[in-house]
């Protein structure tokens, strides 16, 4: 995966997992300079953003740059079952579902990477290429190669002044 990587580990969870422990260890990481912080700390389906430490926590982290991964949690698989689910959070889970969407990336050399998605829009033109945005780039290159695209997916993005990764 990542043969040359450091870990840096932080124990939070000692007779549960106070929102102080949590707050702490990603002040610690951010201290550190980590680039990614994944927690596997579960938590309460029905927090808000302000009363949760993971959330909390991982704004700081993602406002410096640092992607943050978290755990869903163990209490589905019910509808408002959770957890740390704020738009800043990577949220992973498990799923009990016995079928795959598989989806194909195809790049323009011909590779041909293969993945899952839960949404294909219809409208997608599977067969036009699309370039790679990278987040250097100006709003006026990554709209101009929007020219094709279903038409509220193309509206959306000249509607940001900005790309949704620099907001």
């Amino acid at each position: 995966m990542a043969p040359r990587a450091h870990l840096a580990i932080y124990k939070v969870c000692f007779k549960g997992c106070a929102d102080s422990d949590t707050l702490a260890a990603i002040d610690q990481a951010i201290y550190d300079g980590v680039d990614i912080i994944s927690m596997s700390i579960g938590g309460n389906a029905s927090d808000k953003y302000y009363t949760d430490g993971v959330t909390q926590g991982s704004l700081a982290a993602v406002s410096r740059g640092i992607i943050a991964v978290s755990t869903a949690g163990n209490k589905g698989p019910d509808e408002n079952t959770l957890s740390h689910d704020a738009p800043w959070v990577l949220t992973v889970g498990a799923s009990s579902t016995d079928r795959r969407i598989k989806s194909i990336v195809k790049l323009g050399n011909r590779e041909e990477l293969e993945g899952e998605t839960a949404y294909q829009p219809s409208s997608f033109n599977q067969s036009r290429m699309l370039p790679i945005v990278y987040p250097e780039q100006s709003p006026e290159e990554w709209i101009g190669m929007l020219e094709g695209v279903a038409e509220p997916h193309r509206r959306a993005a000249e509607d940001s002044a900005v790309p949704p990764w620099r907001q």
